[in-house]
């Protein structure tokens, strides 16, 4: 069983809000070829099902419950798509929504699936988003049938996954929708005006963007795929194997104009907009990334984005940090405030403070992580926007 909250890591614990998960299965059926959780968990193939993940969802909601204390919303899931084919089977996602909808617990679902706007999945999320503890975010990254065949050849195509998404809007359930991986020169075809008028179709109220990230020596096979030039890569990786990062991503320079056109259009619709771990704060129009604006009563951990913000006006020296944090809002959750959490919450939670302020410390990662945030000489932070505030 995978804990029950996601692994320490130079990303994930500068960008990510909700870092607490349920993972109901051990791998995806889904067989996307650009998938990354067979890099981290090799031989990740067989779906099992993972009751002991719910049970022990369900121990950490009753505890946080009961001591009136603010839960930092759970993503169902991290590993594996919680709306599977083996979904109709086990209904254990469906065993995890009812006990967020019993203990008051908000969740972030993520999904490609289709069988989440089925009864009686329906009927709990409707009940779930009626007291704003749910929000649907579902993978595209693609819009057109045959392309997604081609890269995700198990999943439900993508004009199948809007019409979800509209069913679950009809129902007034919040719907997201991270375009991840996202692909340039592929993701917004037949053309962004397209590609957005479908998002607003289905009431999709925020949008999250995610790049590509491949190894190396399969980047060109990839692209030649699907009939794409290679675009101009970097790294993604902060570690090198034998002098070079075992994973890359498509260029700033690639990525960056696409993004700027998807935000103004999206913007002109009211739907928002974020990036997902790019470190790209100055166009984001949404008070978080993944939409936790949405839910209602929840804690969140403090990143590098909140640290944007002070940097834009306070220039804050890097030994203030937990003096930052504590001029935030209470429901920021870190230092002598996570003693309220549970041990199986509040040692991860402090270990991914700990790699944070170690990442401040350190320049260079910090630089790797984001362009817009950086350490003068004199020890303060600096917000340097690529995009000059409007």
């Amino acid at each position: 069983m995978f804990g029950p909250v996601i692994n320490v890591s130079n990303i994930i614990s500068a960008f990510c809000y909700s870092l607490v998960r349920v993972e109901p299965y051990t791998a995806c059926s889904h067989k996307c070829i650009y998938c990354y959780v067979r890099w981290r968990i090799p031989n990740s193939q067989k779906v099992d099902p993972c009751p002991e993940a719910i049970k022990v969802f369900s121990i950490i909601a009753r505890k946080l419950r009961l001591s009136g204390v603010k839960p930092i919303p759970a993503r169902l899931s991290t590993l594996s798509d919680p709306f599977q084919p083996h979904e109709a089977k086990f209904k254990l996602s469906l065993k995890v929504l009812n006990v967020a909808l019993r203990e008051g617990y908000q969740i972030i679902v993520n999904t490609k699936g289709t069988l989440i706007s089925e009864e009686p999945w329906l009927r709990m999320l409707k009940d779930l988003a009626s007291e704003k503890l749910v929000i649907v975010q579902a993978s595209l990254s693609s819009m057109n049938d045959e392309t997604a065949r081609i890269i995700e050849p198990y999943a439900p195509r993508p004009n199948a996954r809007l019409k979800t998404l509209e069913k679950l809007s009809a129902k007034d359930i919040p719907v997201a929708v991270r375009l991840s991986p996202y692909i340039p020169g592929l993701t917004l075809k037949p053309s962004p005006e397209r590609v957005v008028e479908a998002l607003s179709e289905a009431r999709v109220r925020h949008v999250i963007v995610e790049p590509l990230r491949i190894e190396a020596a399969e980047a060109p096979g990839f692209f030649s795929l699907l009939g794409l030039k290679r675009p101009p890569m970097e790294a993604y990786s902060l570690r090198l194997e034998d002098g070079i990062p075992p994973l890359l991503k498509p260029h700033l320079k690639a990525r960056l104009p696409e993004y700027l056109t998807l935000r103004d259009l999206l913007r002109d619709h009211g739907i928002s907009f974020a990036t997902c771990k790019e470190g790209l704060f100055s166009l984001h129009t949404a008070e978080d990334c993944c939409g936790i604006y949405m839910l209602k009563g929840c804690a969140m951990r403090p990143t590098l984005y909140e640290l944007y913000l002070k940097a834009g006006r306070q220039h804050p020296s890097i030994r203030q940090i937990m003096e930052v944090f504590s001029s935030l809002p209470q429901r920021y959750v870190f230092g002598e405030r996570l003693k309220a959490y549970p041990r199986i919450l509040r040692k991860p939670l402090k270990s991914h403070e700990k790699k944070l302020i170690r990442i401040l410390a350190s320049p260079e990662i910090l630089q790797r992580l984001t362009p817009e945030l950086l350490v003068e000489g004199d020890g303060r932070l600096k917000a340097k926007p690529i995009l000059q505030p409007e």
